[in-house]
């Protein structure tokens, strides 16, 4: 069980690491001299299709890197509870079933700041190519199933080298006040109640 979630995690990492992806979020927060950085510039108005050059600045427009991972993720939601062994116990299985419900949403909340609508897939065992679903139905699937899962993670790690790295329940507030947050800039009938909800998620 800890295996197939380390290699959920692993699946995330490369696809991260891979381009230059880990400066999306920066660089759409305010202006920026990009001087002569065409791929950064065009990541960072979001016309990612004019990216490229071989310098993986094109990485971020194949969705199957995310898909791979959430995939990974649902296996391990599916199966990870009916494993049968007396050492595994209940709250083991359960710490990391909320790793991998954490790591779906993650992911799901990079897609929708990439791109919008995206297709939701949340069996493990569904083929169907779905079409995509709206934005801010996907991140409150998201922030369902955080809030669900979100006690079963461990506030922390005794070992040093799992901090910061694996899921903790505190990151599960900090994505959950993020979804919030953005998803009040796009429902603004409804402001004030995710405006609401960051604030109880971050006292």
């Amino acid at each position: 069980a800890q295996k197939a979630i380390n290699g959920t995690y692993a699946l995330l990492l490369d696809k991260y690491t891979r381009g230059i992806l880990y400066n999306v979020g920066d660089f759409r927060a305010g202006n920026w001299n990009w001087f002569d950085k065409t791929n950064l510039r065009m990541m960072g108005t979001n016309k990612m299709l004019n990216t490229g050059n071989g310098d993986g600045a094109e990485d971020p427009r194949d969705w199957l890197g995310f898909y791979k991972t959430i995939a990974y993720a649902n296996i391990c939601i599916d199966r990870i509870p009916g494993i049968d062994d007396p050492v595994f116990s209940s709250g083991e299985k359960k710490a990391l079933v909320a790793e991998a419900r954490f790591i779906r949403a993650f992911v799901y909340f990079i897609m929708v700041r990439l791109y919008g609508d995206v297709p939701l897939q949340m069996d493990p065992y569904d083929i169907t190519l779905r079409p995509r679903e709206k934005m801010l139905t996907v991140l409150d699937v998201c922030l369902k199933d955080l809030d669900a899962c979100k006690d079963d993670l461990p506030l922390s790690y005794d070992d040093p080298t799992n901090r910061a790295v694996r899921a903790t329940k505190g990151a599960a507030l900090a994505v959950m006040a993020n979804m919030n947050m953005w998803s009040a800039g796009f429902d603004k009938a409804n402001q004030q109640k995710y405006w609401t909800q960051t604030a109880e998620l971050t006292k």
